[in-house]
């Protein structure tokens, strides 16, 4: 809530502020705590039971093969909330989304969910190999709701609810990893990837043709084939003209501005302040807390934890001033007449 009386615009703002261009590494799957489940226990194969309350949880199947014709027929039947991406052999299977937001439909998060329902099948053919063969199922849980009534949401499960193979592989086991937020200080401040499973080392990511604005660290490509990557990126804020000792710090709120067809979890300093699910929306602003700011002249640093379910889409993230229309307090996306956006309060001069 803003309160208090506008002030004549003040500065143009015809750009974000500038990103230095983002660094990726990589997403180790070896890395995890795995362990073992029956996949038919739902005390074992459900995330709220371990702990992955983050957002992110992690499984894995292995199974065995053999023959050239044994591959003609190997299905896997997978249902699972919220949103679920699927490899095998590090190919691109499929992805879905089960969520409703009316009652008594697979997914809703109001009153019970109707968990049998929302499964599909995905053929494996194209994928699979004589012997080992190895599935990598990527799980995002939209989160919790309370509700007043004993058809509670938070009762409903979360992760894989079935899953099965189709075809009579061989020696199939199934594997449940993740971030136990019981274990942390802060059980909320995490987007549920274990940081074990991240890589030391840090590359450059190439931004695609015709970045945009924010400069060209702000967007990178971004591929199916790619799987789960981490990467970072840092931006200051500018001192502020009219800041001085005896008057102390003028502030101006940030957001940051989400594009692409992809699902990313973002943290600010360490503390997580996005969840964007690019096909979904509708948010894509995102208010950036000025407690979790450094002050100006020191490098803040965005993480981004983020994969795609299309061939090739362009991830796009600014951070803009949170610029809002004072009589409704709704947030400016554009200006009347195409004109740049105004600040509401103060001058900044921008990277």
């Amino acid at each position: 809530c803003v309160v208090g009386a506008p002030t004549p615009p003040s500065a143009e703002l015809e750009r974000p502020l500038a990103l230095s261009q983002w660094e990726a590494t990589t997403f180790n799957w070896n890395a995890l705590a795995w362990r073992e489940i029956d996949i038919k226990k739902y005390v074992e194969r459900d995330s709220l039971y371990s702990g992955f309350n983050g957002g992110l949880s992690f499984y894995r199947c292995t199974f065995e093969l053999s023959g050239g014709n044994s591959r003609k027929n190997i299905r896997l039947r997978l249902n699972a909330r919220h949103r679920v991406a699927i490899y095998c052999n590090g190919g691109f299977v499929g992805a879905e989304t089960v969520y409703a937001s009316a009652m008594l439909k697979a997914g809703a998060p109001n009153g019970p969910d109707i968990t049998p329902a929302g499964a599909r099948v995905y053929p494996l053919r194209h994928l699979l190999a004589d012997g080992a063969n190895e599935l990598r199922v990527i799980v995002h849980s939209f989160g919790q709701s309370r509700c007043p009534v004993i058809l509670d949401d938070a009762r409903n499960p979360r992760g894989i609810l079935s899953a099965s193979l189709k075809g009579a592989p061989k020696d199939v086991r199934w594997f449940i990893g993740g971030l136990d937020c019981k274990t942390l200080p802060n059980a909320f401040a995490t987007d549920g990837v274990p940081p074990e499973a991240l890589g030391k080392t840090f590359v450059p990511m190439p931004p695609p043709p015709a970045a945009g604005g924010g400069g060209a660290g702000a967007a990178f490509e971004l591929k199916r084939e790619h799987g789960l990557i981490h990467a970072r990126s840092t931006f200051t804020r500018p001192p502020h003209p009219r800041a001085t000792p005896d008057k102390g710090a003028f502030r101006l709120p940030l957001r940051a501005s989400v594009e692409g067809d992809a699902s990313a979890y973002i943290s600010l300093n360490g503390t997580p302040v996005v969840r964007y699910h690019g096909d979904m929306g509708p948010q894509t602003s995102f208010f950036l807390p000025d407690g979790l700011l450094k002050p100006p002249g020191q490098p803040n640093v965005l993480t981004i934890t983020t994969h795609t379910s299309q061939p090739s889409t362009v991830v796009r993230v600014r951070v803009r001033p949170y610029d809002i229309d004072m009589r409704s307090g709704n947030l400016v996306e554009a200006a009347a007449g195409g004109k740049p956006l105004r600040t509401t309060s103060v001058d900044l001069t921008l990277a």
